[in-house]
């Protein structure tokens, strides 16, 4: 089934930089009108300065409650037809040396927010009888990853979560897609919070990914993956026994590695 994206109005979650930046930069010329959320609302007005089409710029904490409802219950009298659920926030190292507040925040954006925003757009879609959500997941969320515990834990939410809406929601003519990146390069090892994996041959740019998730949207699938490599380590990362995820990790993301 493929959704025609013309004249519909499409929301990205943050929007600001990386994957959030490109999806909103590809769904432009495709789209109606497109609202731009993130905290950073400086980079997002540069953003919308540079689309082609009318762009709502929405500063918004996802992590913060009272922010997040304000802003969502905002976004419900604008019949978004596409929702972006990009946000999202890293976090790796031993459970007990992370401090509560940060955990807490990527649990907030991860699962609550994404959540939150699904719950609350959808029905908008059902009743228009059309829409689409992509919900930017991670190889990550296939199995358990020790050090990166919490994040890969909120990823395989997503990727459940993402699954099951497919499947409730297949005959309504509102799509749910799955996008599935590995390591992208974009800004979001550079904040320090999850360090950098040393190139694999699964390192992708931000304007790949985000032609999958466009993609992924227009053409309704509820798996998508940037390339058939990253396809691949999807699959394989299903079968691998976990003592060789698990020492993997180690090498990558533990402390006394």
């Amino acid at each position: 089934m493929v959704y025609d994206l013309g004249g519909k109005r499409a929301l990205v979650t943050g929007a600001s930089a990386g994957i959030g930046a490109e999806l909103a930069r590809q769904l432009a010329p495709r789209v109606g009108e497109i609202w731009l959320l993130a905290r950073d609302a400086k980079r997002l007005d540069a953003l919308a300065a540079e689309l082609p089409i009318p762009a709502h710029v929405v500063p918004c904490d996802l992590a913060n409650a009272e922010a997040r409802a304000t802003t969502i219950a905002e976004l419900e009298r604008a019949n978004i037809d596409i929702l972006v659920n990009n946000a999202g926030v890293g976090r790796s190292g031993p459970i007990a040396k992370n401090p509560w507040p940060k955990i807490e925040t990527v649990l907030d954006v991860n699962i609550t927010a994404l959540t939150h925003l699904t719950w609350a757009l959808v029905p908008g879609m059902l009743e228009r009888g059309h829409g689409a959500v992509l919900n930017v997941g991670s190889t990550a969320g296939i199995r358990p990853i020790p050090h990166l515990n919490v994040y890969a834990a909120t990823k395989a939410y997503v990727d459940h979560f993402s699954r099951a809406l497919a499947w409730e929601l297949r005959h309504t003519g509102v799509g749910i897609s799955l996008l599935l990146p590995s390591t992208t390069a974009t800004e979001f090892f550079d904040r320090g919070e999850i360090p950098l994996q040393r190139p694999n041959g699964f390192v992708d740019s931000a304007a790949t990914v985000a032609t999958a998730g466009v993609d992924a949207i227009a053409r309704q699938r509820a798996v998508a993956t940037p390339g058939w490599k990253v396809g691949l380590l999807a699959r394989a990362l299903r079968w691998l026994p976990s003592g060789i995820v698990n020492r993997a990790s180690d090498s990558v993301f533990s402390e006394n590695r």
